[in-house]
């Protein structure tokens, strides 16, 4: 098993906020597979629950203080200057309480719609002016590309890390190195932890073996067909295509993507998005799976309750 590691650096993640770097870092150990990016991250399995005891999902600990000083320290070290950002103001998720339909119709995957998601969510409750701009402005294009990429990692748009073997610095980072200064992420290094994190992804394989997870994903492969979004086989595929679609969007001079097509590919995108979660809902697989899910994790979870308590202990 292994994770795809995306860098900010491709065109994928260009416009991705730095707590989904965050989320690359806590969720390495559990990648969904060809499983559909959730909307959200909140804690309704016992992992996410265990996650949760560990304070994991301090997003507000992304833009920290102390954590820029660190971004700034390896920045200064590669001989790159960095001013520290000041923290933005999160303002309240107006996304949380929707349904995963109503959430497509709103907002389809977050790819064209990834602005309105940001608003929606509070991601920026103030303007926050980033310091660097004025350094940025007066280097040459070769002189930004080389910051750049200290600052956010390997400009290689996808690697393959090995299940269990940390993330090479270099995918990472001055951004990634810092997160993993991280209180919450210093679990993540621990023995038992490990331990824990390889019989949790054994038990995800398991989950996706699972018989009763395929007879889901077939009434869905089948729904969608019906509604015209087919044929599909795994429940990545619907959102695959658009990020595809989105990837290879003409872009103007500035890198930004045409209206023209973007606003084709959005209105693509919302409704394939909607037909996408209509079919999960209505072959139960949201509730049917998560519950499959949460027994092979709250298994796991017991096998090594003591070390998970000990964790939390130590690191929550």
């Amino acid at each position: 098993m292994a994770r795809t590691v995306a860098s900010r650096a491709s065109r994928l993640t260009r416009w991705a906020p730095a707590a989904a770097l965050v989320a690359l870092l806590i969720l390495a150990g559990c990648a969904a597979g060809d499983e559909a990016p959730v909307p959200r991250l909140s804690p309704t399995t016992p992992l996410d629950a265990v996650y949760a005891a560990l304070g994991a999902w301090d997003e507000e600990a992304v833009a920290a203080t102390p954590m820029q000083e660190e971004i700034a320290s390896c920045m200064n070290e590669q001989g790159f200057e960095y001013i520290p950002i000041q923290p933005a103001t999160a303002g309240p998720d107006e996304s949380a309480d929707l349904s995963p339909v109503e959430y497509a119709q709103e907002f389809g995957y977050g790819l064209t719609t990834y602005d309105e998601l940001s608003g929606a969510r509070g991601d920026v409750d103030e303007a926050v002016e980033d310091p660097n701009a004025e350094t940025l402005a007066v280097m040459t294009s070769a002189e930004r590309e080389a910051w750049s990429i200290a600052l956010h990692g390997d400009p290689e748009p996808q690697t393959q890390v090995p299940m269990g073997e940390p993330i090479p610095e270099d995918l990472l980072g001055c951004e990634g190195r810092a997160m993993l200064t991280l209180p919450a992420n210093a679990v993540f290094a621990d023995p038992r932890w490990k331990a824990f994190d390889a019989d949790m992804s054994l038990a995800w394989d398991a989950f996706h073996n699972d018989d009763r997870v395929a007879e889901l994903i077939a009434s869905w492969a089948s729904c969608l067909a019906d509604a015209g979004h087919g044929p599909v086989s795994g429940l990545g595929d619907p959102h695959g295509v658009i990020t595809q679609e989105w990837i290879a969007l003409p872009t103007d001079d500035a890198g930004l993507p045409l209206l023209g097509p973007l606003a084709e590919l959005r209105e693509r995108e919302i409704a394939t998005a909607v037909a996408d979660a209509t079919c999960r809902e209505t072959v139960g697989y949201y509730t049917r799976s998560k519950e499959i899910l949460a027994e092979y994790q709250q298994a796991v979870i017991d096998a090594h309750q003591a070390e998970v308590d000990a964790l939390v202990e130590q690191y929550g």
